[in-house]
This record gives structure tokens, sequence and C-alpha cells, in this order.
């Protein structure tokens, strides 16, 4: 099948994210594999906490190396006010920063410092550098939204990459990539990017290649691609398989266990 980009729902990522209630996503079911609590504790007791700053950090990377400068300029401001007495910036929870915004006519976008900037743009560029990492980013378009029913649920994803020639593409950031077999595995990738393949399979009867672009973003700032393998998949699909009609259920019951009620045995 020739895929083009009328094939594909767009769409602001609030509005994406803002159908959670509606349509499985890979997160959600991820969370609830790692523990269905942990899947109630996020979206409940932990809703109005701060996320990480890696989290924002990571958004701002993908901005800049999948929609490019002109998207990430419109959501992003980098600088800031300098504090006189202490000669650095306003931090960017400060009535001067919020000020500074105003001035610059840019309320609404998010801050970035020099330091943070310098280190996403480098991270950018590594992944410019890589030529199997380019090559996957050299056709196609990014955040394409799928939705589909799977496992007679419906379900949605937003890739952040797709190639029509080469497959899904998911960039990672991390902080060193002679770890990141061991972030793969944390992180439940394999069930994401499976349930990625399904869903996709699911709308269009196809089940394209998926590949994994891994990103430093601490020194040295290095860039690796990973394929993942139909093995890999085909493992990760049976437990999310599994799982899908257990978050069915969680959902209708309102029962979340942490899966730790039990002794267990070390």
């Amino acid at each position: 099948m020739e895929f083009t980009r009328s094939d594909f729902i767009w769409e602001d990522s609030n509005v994406y994210h803002a159908q959670a209630a509606d349509y499985l996503s890979s997160h959600q079911l991820t969370d609830y594999i790692q523990s269905p609590y942990v899947y109630w504790y996020k979206r409940n007791a932990a809703k109005d906490k701060p996320e990480p700053a890696s989290f924002f950090t990571g958004r701002a990377v993908h901005q800049l190396v999948l929609e490019g400068e002109e998207v990430f300029n419109a959501n992003y401001i980098v600088g800031g006010p300098i504090n006189e007495r202490t000669g650095k910036p306003y931090g960017t929870d400060t009535i001067k920063y919020r000020e500074w915004l105003a001035e610059n006519g840019a309320e609404g976008k998010a801050g970035l410092s020099e330091t943070d900037y310098e280190l996403i743009d480098t991270c950018r560029k590594s992944v410019t550098a890589h030529a199997i990492a380019s090559g996957l980013l050299m056709a196609g378009f990014p955040e394409a939204v799928v939705r589909a029913e799977y496992m007679g649920t419906p379900c949605q994803i937003r890739m952040d990459w797709f190639n029509p020639r080469k497959g899904i593409v998911d960039l990672k950031t991390c902080r060193n990539i002679d770890r990141f077999h061991l972030d793969f595995i944390d992180y439940l990738y394999a069930n994401q990017l499976s349930f990625y393949q399904e869903v996709f399979n699911a709308r269009f009867g196809e089940k394209p290649e998926v590949f994994i672009i891994a990103a430093e973003v601490s020194e040295p700032f290095r860039t690796g691609v990973y394929r993942i393998t139909e093995t890999t998949l085909a493992e990760a699909r049976h437990q999310n398989e599994t799982f899908i009609p257990k978050f069915i259920q969680s959902k209708s019951t309102g029962i979340y266990p942490t899966r730790y009620e039990d002794m267990r045995i070390l």
C-alpha cells in the first residue's frame, strides 16, 4: 500500500491526549502492565504533580529533531531575563520571567535556557549526523495519528515518525546509550512498539517494520539505531493481548491491584 498524509489523522498532542478516556494508548497499557495500581496512581493521585525535567527535555528534542525549527520556535522560546543581583537567569516560574515572556510576545510558549537549548541542539546534530538515523527521517512525516479497534477495544497511536518505505520510527532520548538495552526493558518499549504495529495493522492491514533512534542527551551525545525483531515484537504482543482484557476489566470494576498483595519469594 502506498501511504500518504491523507491516510492519517493530524491533530495537536493536547487533542490527542484528550481522547484517552475513549481510546486505549500504549502509555496507558504499559503503565497497566507494570502495575494496575501504577496506571491508576498516575492518572489520579499523581496527576497534578510536576513532570520530571527529563520529560520536558525529551519533548523539546522530539519537536526540534522531528518537526523542525519552525514548529519548535512556535512552541519554545530560548533565553530569559537576568537577575542583576545574582547574574543568573530568573526561573521560569517567577513573575519576572512571565513579564519577560509577555514583553517578547511569547506567552504560552515553553521557556528554555541557553544551556538547555545548546544541549537539545547538540542532540539534534548528533541524530542528523548519523547516516542510518538521518536516512530513516529523510522521507515521511512526524506525529501521525492512527485509530482502530484492536482486541475489541478502541485504540489510538501517535507515531513519532512514519516512513512510508521503511516503517515506524520512534525517537528515544537517554542518558547513556551503552545502557539503552536496559531502558528498552525497563520502560517496556517493545510493548509500546508492538502496540503501534498492531493498531496500524488493524487500520491498514499491514505490519510495518519498527525502528528506534536512541539519542543521548548528555555527553558525548551519541546516537544509535535499533531494528526491533519480529520475535521481540511477538513476545510483547502476547503480553499486550494478555493484559488488554484485564485492563478493560479494571476499568469496569474500578479495581487496580498493585500485584504485591501476596507474599513473594527472593
